[in-house]
């Protein structure tokens, strides 16, 4: 959608047209110590990969 035609209908409904969601604390904490340089470690893609199928297949639906 061109940008005059959203910023219009932001003008017209007084709404946003998607919701806006907030970091919660835990999100936010994470987000701090990042920009900090605090509390990071180094993965390599298989690492990562391997972190990632085992908590999806960790997960029941």
């Amino acid at each position: 959608m061109p940008a005059k035609i959203q910023t219009g209908l932001i003008v017209v409904k007084q709404d946003l047209p998607c919701d806006v969601l907030l970091p919660n604390d835990e999100s936010k904490a994470a987000m701090l110590d990042v920009r900090a340089k605090n509390n990071l470690e180094t993965l390599s893609l298989e690492q990562l990969q391997r972190d990632i199928a085992t908590k999806s297949s960790a997960v029941i639906l």
